[in-house]
């Protein structure tokens, strides 16, 4: 019951999804008797319920902001996925000699505190193109500057999975959906309660705003 609202939105320079998607988490908290204690050394995980299926959908958010309504008591939280540190870092602060691509972009993941997982066919050699001199970096790009950059020599988009993985992934019209609501799974609001729904949630892989709120 503590729960107002959420929001997941893309962060990035533009309104489309580009080569990276970077998700921030807006949520907001009633904590009346001031029992929460939520700060920057936390993180907050978003899980989709119906019935006995659950979907973490979302990579976890490391909280950036806190904020307190002192008349209503109530949190205003702020925090994004991991992608968010990528671009405070820049390139120089990696060991490269030579490598190809699949290494770079694994030596970034580290950095940030992931894995590595590339969701392309097996007989793709996109990550391995090798750059025995290294590739035509001064060291002063920043870790999302390489990660376009290798995204678009490989054709894929990347973005920070469920797993705490950095996914490059090329894009599937074939997919297959992780979760399916349907009237099965459903539930009753009633008259007899006093919430009702005002949003509905809907979430992709390429990073679709999402909201929750009753």
């Amino acid at each position: 019951d503590r729960l107002v609202s959420f929001t997941i939105e893309r962060v990035g320079e533009g309104k489309f999804f580009g080569y990276g998607i970077c998700q921030r988490l807006n949520v907001h908290l009633r904590d009346v008797n001031r029992e929460l204690e939520v700060n920057t050394s936390n993180t907050i995980e978003v899980v989709f319920g119906a019935q006995n299926d659950y979907l973490y959908a979302f990579p976890p958010f490391r909280v950036r902001e806190v904020h307190r309504n002192e008349t209503t008591n109530e949190l205003s939280i702020t925090g994004y996925d991991a992608l968010y540190d990528a671009a405070n870092h820049t390139i120089s602060e990696l060991d490269l000699s030579s490598y190809n691509l699949e290494g770079i972009a694994q030596k970034i993941a580290r950095a940030i505190g992931l894995n590595l997982r590339l969701e392309v066919p097996q007989n793709d050699t996109a990550f391995a193109v090798y750059y025995p001199n290294g590739a035509n970096l001064d060291g002063t790009e920043p870790f999302r500057t390489v990660l376009d950059e290798i995204a678009e020599a490989t054709q894929t988009i990347y973005y920070v999975n469920n797993q705490w993985e950095l996914v490059f992934k090329r894009l599937d019209k074939d997919g297959h959906e992780l979760l399916t609501i349907d009237k099965s799974k459903y539930y009753t609001l009633n008259s007899k309660t006093n919430k009702r729904v005002k949003t509905i949630i809907s979430a992709t892989e390429l990073g679709d705003n999402v909201s929750a709120s009753t």
